[in-house]
């Protein structure tokens, strides 16, 4: 399902088709669109600059990321565009598996040695804890890792003491 995305930015508002978008509290991570070229690459200036610019989808504002976007842009058609922009924040999961926080949780940011076989246990404390928060929006399973690496060691200390982790 479609909905539109308005952008109103320096006076002026277009509006672009979104098949998804993501939103962690009223910041826009995550967004995929297709629209005229100029519209596309207009867009992603937006977003990779430090323009002011707000985001509609219907009546829901939602604000630009601080930290930048990272832009990837596709031609359809004949002046016809796609582009998904990911907010450039370290944590995000594009897709919020236990495969993807694997990923996350090997990569250079985590120093904690880890198994496989814990991440269902440390999702689901990640979760109650709200280290590990999944997005609104439409289109898409994408999360938020709100972690670092002290805190994981820790989060993994605890399961191994209280034996809801074990090395097998």
């Amino acid at each position: 399902m479609l909905t539109k995305l308005r952008i109103r930015c320096s006076g002026s508002e277009t509006t672009l088709d979104s098949d998804a978008h993501a939103v962690a509290g009223h910041t826009l991570v995550l967004v995929s669109v297709a629209g005229p070229a100029s519209t596309i690459k207009a867009l992603a200036a937006v977003l990779q600059t430090k323009i002011a610019a707000e985001f509609w989808m219907g009546d829901c504002f939602y604000e630009k990321y601080a930290g930048g976007y990272t832009c990837h842009k596709c031609r359809l058609g004949y002046n016809t565009w796609h582009m998904i922009a990911v907010a450039d924040h370290k944590g995000i999961l594009l897709d919020g598996s236990d495969t993807a926080l694997w990923r996350e949780l090997q990569s250079e940011r985590f120093t904690t040695p880890l198994l496989r076989d814990w991440v269902p246990e440390i999702r689901r404390v990640c979760e109650d804890a709200q280290h590990l928060r999944r997005c609104g929006g439409h289109g898409c399973t994408t999360a938020v890792v709100r972690l670092d690496d002290a805190t994981l060691d820790s989060l993994v200390s605890a399961g191994l003491c209280d034996g809801r982790l074990k090395i097998a």
